[in-house]
């Protein structure tokens, strides 16, 4: 048959019906391959119960890129599409066609899509069959961005539109996990590029909100609060006021965001976004009782439960000094909820720097019962508050000389390891209770170095003491001097590797625990982002080293557990892999233990597990503690 003959659409269409599904069909977000790979697809559009036509939904699923190529839009409606016509509208329309079913995924326990062949070329727009009925098509995400960033190279008429259409995009992805900075940065970056048109006022009205919204999530308070005050002379919304509370009440002005909150419903009485902000300015308004309240149930005993042996729980905590306090805050209100011991809920602990300290602590052996452990959470958080000051202590006047010429280091390691033969004394890796994963640098080798309880006990390495673990993986350049241990001398892990998740999944896997069992809670200690460097496309001399080098210097250490993040979340699914992380309005360093830090890193923590508390997607604490319990 020659291409001529073929009939585009269908010519006698039967009358439109709704197919009865139990599922939400919009909300299937996975694409299943034979091999048992998911990719993320866009909301799946329905077809079956509108009168919409073909191109009109292709065009949709485009983003009108159909009708920017000068296609009509006015074709026969789906139904019933057979593989010559999916052949015909595929030549006519440069775009390939893939017939999928919906199954339940035994892995995720979700419905997705289920596909029979891995198109390589983009986009690809999937036929959704059910009952042997076409009732929906969807486009895969990598297809709907190649399809804008497509148009944005080839169509300069409407830069400003696909730029705001690229920010939504980006930013509904970041709403589904607020703590993955690649996300929140490509959508504030798109939003920017927005503002730089002012012809259409409405868009540059929305564009200034979501950048807002972006600058808050990533910690940019300051920078948010001046754009947002700028936009109150030319309007007013719920938005506007709700983003301003946020920042009020993460900022500790509560007392203003109270009466902040109370402007948003003017604009809307009833929206779920503003309620919950509502409900968390009262919560952090009735925080020190809460915390007074805690304090008593902390002295309860917490109890063991028993090992699930379908799963295997991996917590990993990230190295950063005494910001470690936020982690072990975490940990503390997890035990307080689920009446369990940590070593209990995780089989493997993972720490990198401050991380060991905490998941050393946690998995170390009680004097009287081996088989319990002797610190709970709360005697983490107490050892971060109450002897932060016996870690750095400051070189002597002899000591500070030989540095300032040798540009050795800034504290004595007298007190940290007093203080780590006061917690840990006499006790061998191998004698923890839970799986251990703790990284440290060896200064001569090309490679971090695991402290593993599984080879200690194997006897693959020398049975180290947890003394000399964690001296080895504490030992920050330029803050202590580097531990010697084994005829070697060992750097702080943080140095390779800060975030040791990777680390701990690619233990688990070596220690025979499959894929599909494992479940990963990732802990950050905090962060700060820069700004962006000065004259980006400046020569790259040396007064622009000097210029930057802070910038430059740290951006080398984040790149690789930022890297570790996205990879994390891609080989693991969104119920089995959970980061939390917090972004930091000015930078907090790692050796900052005043009292006004403590104050600063205690409200964000306890900030950030109400926000967590208040979700409602399976990122929230429950599911979590659901998980753990």
């Amino acid at each position: 048959m020659d291409d001529d003959d073929v009939q585009i659409g269908i010519q006698e269409v039967p009358p439109i019906r709704t197919i009865d599904t139990n599922f939400d069909i919009p909300n299937i977000r996975k694409i299943k391959f034979p091999d048992g790979s998911l990719i993320s697809c866009e909301h799946a559009i329905r077809i079956d119960n509108n009168n919409r036509t073909q191109s009109e939904v292709l065009d949709t699923l485009l983003s009108g890129a159909l009708q920017t190529r000068g296609h009509s839009l006015m074709e026969d409606q789906f139904f019933n599409l057979n593989d010559i016509e999916l052949e015909a509208m595929s030549k006519k329309y440069k775009i390939a066609f893939q017939r999928c079913t919906i199954e339940l995924d035994s892995t995720t326990d979700n419905y997705v899509f289920s596909a029979v062949y891995h198109y390589q070329t983009l986009p690809v727009v999937y036929v959704i069959d059910y009952g042997r009925e076409v009732i929906a098509l969807c486009i895969s995400s990598n297809s709907y961005l190649y399809n804008l960033y497509r148009e944005l190279n080839n169509n300069r008429n409407n830069t400003a539109i696909l730029h705001f259409k690229l920010a939504c995009y980006y930013e509904q992805r970041a709403e589904e996990n607020d703590y993955n900075l690649a996300l929140w940065q490509n959508a504030c970056y798109h939003y920017a590029q927005v503002l730089n048109y002012k012809r259409n006022t409405g868009l540059i009205y929305s564009a200034t909100i979501g950048n807002c919204k972006c600058l808050v999530q990533l910690g940019k308070y300051g920078c948010a609060r001046k754009k947002l005050a700028k936009l109150y002379h030319l309007y007013g919304s719920a938005q506007h006021w709700l983003l301003l509370a946020k920042i009020q009440r993460r900022t500790g002005q509560n007392d203003k965001a109270i009466e902040t909150i109370k402007k948003c419903f003017i604009y809307e009485d009833n929206d779920r976004k503003v309620l919950m902000e509502q409900k968390l300015i009262k919560q952090k308004d009735t925080r020190e009782q809460t915390l007074s309240n805690n304090a008593l149930n902390d002295r309860e005993g917490l109890t063991r439960k028993t090992y699930n042996e379908l799963v295997y729980n991996i917590l990993s905590i990230d190295g950063g000094g005494f910001r470690g306090l936020i982690p072990a805050i975490w940990l503390a209100a997890i035990e307080r909820k689920t009446k369990h011991h940590c070593s209990s809920m995780f089989q493997m602990l993972a720490g990198t720097s401050t991380g060991a300290i905490i998941a050393c602590g946690l998995s170390m052996p009680s004097a009287l019962k081996i088989e319990e452990t002797h610190y709970r959470a709360t005697d983490i958080v107490e050892l971060y508050k109450n002897h932060a000051n016996e870690i750095f202590i400051p070189a002597t006047r002899r000591r500070l000389l030989y540095r300032w010429c040798t540009q050795s280091s800034r504290y004595s390691r007298s007190g940290r390891e007093n203080l780590f033969n006061r917690y840990f004394k006499g006790v061998l890796l191998s004698n923890c209770i839970t799986d251990i994963v703790v990284p440290a640098v060896v200064a001569d080798r090309t490679r971090t170095q695991l402290f593993t309880r599984y080879d200690a006990r194997l006897g693959n390495i020398r049975p180290p003491y947890l003394v000399d673990v964690l001296m080895s993986t504490t030992a920050a350049p330029t803050y202590f001097r580097p531990h010697a241990y084994d005829y070697s001398a060992y750097i702080d892990g943080g140095v390779q590797m800060n975030n040791p998740t990777m680390a701990a999944y690619s233990e688990a896997l070596r220690y025979g625990y499959h894929n599909k069992n494992i479940f990963v809670l990732s802990l950050g200690t905090g962060d700060y982002i820069h700004n962006p460097l000065q004259w980006p496309t400046a020569n790259r001399n040396c007064y622009f080293w000097l210029r930057n080098r802070k910038i430059i210097l740290k951006n080398l250490f984040d790149i690789a557990q930022n890297n570790i993040d996205y990879q994390m979340s891609m080989i693991l699914n969104e119920n089995n892999y959970h980061r939390w992380q917090i972004w930091f309005e000015d930078e907090i360093l790692l050796d900052d233990y005043g009292p006004e830090t403590i104050e600063i890193l205690e409200d964000y923590a306890y900030t950030f597990l109400e926000e967590l508390e208040g979700r409602d997607d399976n990122k929230r604490l429950g599911v979590v503690l659901d998980r753990l319990d």
